[in-house]
């Protein structure tokens, strides 16, 4: 599509290319969004609520996510896979907090 083609969009809005990779802060779903004549340095981290208007976008990108999660499950199916234990150390407040915040995230991402 040429410059020309292009919706003329209300100022400070921009056009989404693709999204990029998806996470999660304090409970907070934010994707990173490439965007139309920008460069990758240019990608931002956007919450949902920023992406609205493009949940076309937003939709395609989660069907390739889990697209993917079940063929890496099925390609690993049957395979045991064991992770090195790590040493113990004792975990400061904070690392405690932030490692339930993950845990949450991940529970509402993986129901």
């Amino acid at each position: 599509m040429s410059r020309d083609d292009r919706p003329n969009l209300p100022q400070g809005f921009y056009e989404v290319e693709s999204v990029r990779k998806k996470r999660c802060i304090k409970g907070n779903v934010q994707y990173l969004i490439k965007w139309v004549g920008w460069p990758e340095e240019a990608n931002t981290w956007e919450p949902l609520e920023n992406l609205i208007s493009c949940s076309d976008i937003i939709d395609a990108f989660e069907e390739r996510m889990s697209l993917e999660r079940q063929e890496l499950s099925r390609k690993n199916k049957g395979k045991q896979v064991v992770a090195p234990q790590p040493q113990k150390k004792k975990s400061k407040p904070h690392e405690q907090h932030n490692k339930v915040l993950i845990d949450d995230c991940m529970r509402k991402r993986n129901p």
